[in-house]
């Protein structure tokens, strides 16, 4: 019996040992296993497989069809700002297992929380260019169509594959489709007997808050004002009669009614000194009260309306930007840099001469009245200066250019973002060497320091190491331009099979590429497990540099592929705290002179102004 104790502690032993090296993956799942946090492989095929215990775990991923269903129903603009009620749901199923972990940790709350945006912001861009009556009932099935693509093609990202996308109801708001929307036009018109009484001017409120409470708009003075009270609503009288300002309800003195309550006033008073903050713009609201639609009290009011994403600038806010503007100037001056202002409007041959199709996309396009030419409204001020130092200046050796002016893109660059940004940027022509690269990396830092901007960091990447890596597998301008798109959504399913015809080098190399992100112990990586090319290794010797003597936190991203076909070496984001975008971008662009008939070396950066003034206290 003493000799059975021990044999049973081994045998108890031996079977913890080897349930901890098997495990199971079902026909409905994938797993990934993982050593020491890393993830060492993807387990697609279904059955008994092992791991080595202590060491490596594994997490197991279902890969059935999920569905995604909002709780409450999403309000979306038409054409014509007019209010939709939209209920959707979407069948999702994740076909990237590593993908998947890697964009969302598999996280399904995440990948929930990724779909409904996307979902939400391109239902919301088909809503915008269609008619009430074409969402309804018209063209759902175009629109659900497009929306399906659409959002497949950005789920890929992170490893979701989109299964069906469906409209289960489009309808009118509740307000709209109330009997008392439909009251005739004529019953809701604000009477006026002369154009003099189109203002009014209470008498001697108990106080400004019960004013405020009733009307928080400035009604300013008007002769024609007579026998007014004040009885706890705001009641106006004239001797021209009973007139009410813009906004009333004409039985708003009647006791069997409340006046009129607005979530957001008309018109709003700012006195100096104000913080500015960008409240919504109340005459962008189609409706001032939930229980009826506005457009009537209106009238010819929405003349003022100004275009999506575009905004005023208020008195605090521009005092903000013009404070930057002179002080990054400054900073600018003291290094040597000259300023240039280039014009607003060019033609559009030399507007995006080497820029690629981008900028294109981001251009307005207008017809000049006196050359019958396609001119643009600059989308980025750099190709102009690009154009001033190899035409205009014609300089031999390095030249420092700098800039500061407004921008009109024909689409926000992110959620929220203005239209109309003010970028101020300096360019260094004519110098080839890292050296350059390090100055202009100082310089956007210290702006960026002057700024007092919280939690700054940089995101580094280098185009030459997957342009290298294609050139040198001989790699055709029609398949490179695949795997680019492949890399800039990492996109790994469509990359394994752009890749699967060629070299075993080549494939590994440009499937390691959407890996290589993080710290400085990225370039190791790269170092070690990339093609021994000349063009890698001093593209990893150049980010090494600028790694090093970078004074903030930086971060890398060797798929990090923007402007591809406008850059060429290093390209870099600076990020900052309470901006959800990037404030800055940059990088080196040598092309860009060549296309202008001077071939030189460049490299610069540009800040979004009005970006880092809002943030900035």
């Amino acid at each position: 019996m003493k000799a059975l104790g021990p044999v049973l502690a081994v045998l108890v032993l031996i079977v913890l040992i080897v349930s901890g090296t098997l495990y199971t993956v079902d026909q409905r799942q994938h797993g990934i296993v993982f050593q020491l946090g890393e993830i060492k492989e993807v387990v697609e095929k279904p059955g008994l497989h092992f791991k080595i215990p202590l060491l490596q775990n594994v997490r197991l991923f279902d890969m059935r069809i999920l569905t995604y269903d909002d709780a409450e129903p999403l309000r979306f603009l038409t054409q014509g700002n007019r209010p939709v009620l939209v209920d959707s749901f979407v069948k999702w199923h994740i076909i990237d297992a590593r993908q998947y972990y890697v964009s969302v940790q598999g996280d399904e709350f995440r990948a929930q929380t990724r779909i409904r945006q996307t979902v939400a912001g391109t239902l919301r861009d088909e809503f915008g260019i269609r008619g009430v009556h074409e969402v309804v009932s018209g063209e759902r099935e175009q629109i659900m169509a497009r929306v399906r693509e659409k959002v497949d093609q950005d789920l890929k990202r992170i490893g979701v594959g989109v299964v069906d996308v469906r409209l289960k109801r489009v309808d009118l708001p509740q307000e709209v489709t109330s009997p008392r929307a439909s009251t005739p036009r004529r019953s809701r018109r604000i009477r006026s007997s002369s154009p003099s009484t189109a203002a009014w001017r209470p008498t001697a409120p108990p106080s400004a808050g019960a004013m405020t409470s009733c009307c928080s708009r400035r009604i300013p003075t008007s002769s024609a004002t007579s026998g007014t009270r004040w009885d706890g609503r705001l009641r106006l009288r004239s001797k021209h009669g009973d007139h009410l300002p813009h906004g009333l309800r004409p039985d708003a003195g009647a006791r069997r009614r409340a006046p009129l309550r607005r979530p957001h006033a008309l018109a709003r008073h700012v006195p100096p000194h104000h913080a500015d903050d960008r409240w919504p713009d109340p005459l962008r609201r189609p409706l001032l009260d939930h229980r009826r639609t506005a457009a009537p009290l209106l009238g010819t009011f929405m003349k003022w309306l100004l275009p999506e994403y575009v905004e005023d600038i208020l008195p605090a806010e521009a005092r903000r930007i013009e404070k930057l503007r002179r002080a990054i100037l400054d900073l600018f001056f003291g290094s040597d840099y000259e300023l240039v202002m280039p014009p607003l409007l060019e033609y559009m041959d030399s507007l995006l001469t080497g820029t690629g199709h981008d900028l294109e996309l981001r251009t307005f396009k207008v017809v000049d009245q006196l050359s019958g030419k396609t001119m643009g409204v600059r989308a980025d001020i750099t190709p102009q200066v690009a154009r001033i130092d190899a035409h205009l200046l014609n300089r031999k050796g390095v030249t420092r250019l700098c800039y500061c002016g407004s921008v009109l893109h024909t689409r926000p660059a992110a959620p929220g973002a203005t239209r109309e940004p003010i970028q101020i940027g300096a360019e260094m022509y004519g110098a080839a060497g890292v050296e350059a690269d390090l100055e202009i990396q100082k310089l956007l830092c210290d702006a960026l320091k002057l700024a007092k901007l919280r939690d700054v960091r940089l995101d580094i990447g280098h185009v030459a190491v997957f342009r290298s890596i294609a050139h040198g597998a001989n790699v055709g301008a029609e398949l490179e331009g695949r795997l680019f798109e492949a890399l800039q959504k990492k996109d790994l399913p469509e990359l394994r099979s752009l890749s699967k015809k060629m070299n075993a080098t080549t494939r590994s190399a440009l499937q390691l590429l959407p890996e290589l992100y993080g710290g400085p112990e990225v370039l190791d990586t790269a170092e070690k497990r990339l093609p021994r090319l000349a063009e890698v290794a001093k593209a990893l010797k150049t980010l090494r540099a600028l790694a090093k003597a970078c004074p903030v936190p930086i971060s890398f991203d060797l798929a990090e592929l923007r402007g591809y076909h406008y850059h060429s070496g290093v390209v870099f984001d600076a990020y900052c705290a309470g901006v959800t975008g990037p404030v800055a971008r940059g990088g080196r662009y040598d092309e860009v002179g060549k296309a202008f008939g001077r071939a030189r070396p460049a490299t610069g950066f540009s800040i979004d102004l009005r970006s880092i003034a809002g943030v900035v206290k």
